[in-house]
């Protein structure tokens, strides 16, 4: 019996974390997000993409995320397009748009238990933002949520200083 979901710095509109993303120390997480995409949905990415563009998704397609973390911090992904936009304007449009769209949290569909939404108002790498309106989307459909915010200065640290206040809620719902 389920009573209770913790979720802690949900990625849950990749247009608002593509930004974040691009140009980041964190840039891969972003890259593997677009090749997920594009695989998944068999999209070819050969036109959306120039020769590094292409070069840099056929490796991290093989590369563990350290791997990918380290070689591909503070890339700006203007310079892996064909037309030199960033991914996140890719993903705004069609092929992307659509499928964006659909995996965007909080659209229709909550949790069933009682959530407790936790984020940092300074997390480097999914903004505030996604973790703020998840809840209120998720509120104003009659979900029993509530939205933790710490100040922790990194995604790291902020996963750390919210461990307490996710087992208080959790031993909180198991004792009814």
């Amino acid at each position: 019996d389920v009573r209770g979901a913790v979720c802690g710095a949900v990625p849950a509109d990749l247009t608002l974390v593509a930004r974040m993303l691009d140009g980041s120390p964190y840039f891969a997480f972003l890259g593997y997000a677009l090749i997920g995409l594009s695989g998944d949905y068999r999209i070819d990415l050969k036109p959306l993409l120039n020769e590094r563009g292409l070069e840099i998704a056929a490796a991290m397609r093989g590369q563990c995320m350290f791997e990918s973390l380290r070689r591909y911090a503070f890339t700006r992904s203007a310079t892996l397009t064909a037309d030199g936009r960033s991914i996140g304007s890719l993903l705004r449009d069609e092929p992307f748009a659509t499928i964006v769209a659909e995996q965007k949290l909080g659209e229709g569909r909550f949790p069933a238990m009682e959530a407790l939404v936790s984020h940092s108002r300074f997390d480097d790498v999914v903004p505030f933002e996604c973790g703020r309106a998840l809840a209120e989307r998720w509120a104003g459909q009659g979900a029993r949520v509530r939205l933790s915010v710490n100040l922790a200065p990194t995604h790291a640290a902020a996963a750390l200083t919210s461990y307490g206040t996710a087992f208080a809620f959790l031993n909180g719902r198991f004792a009814g």
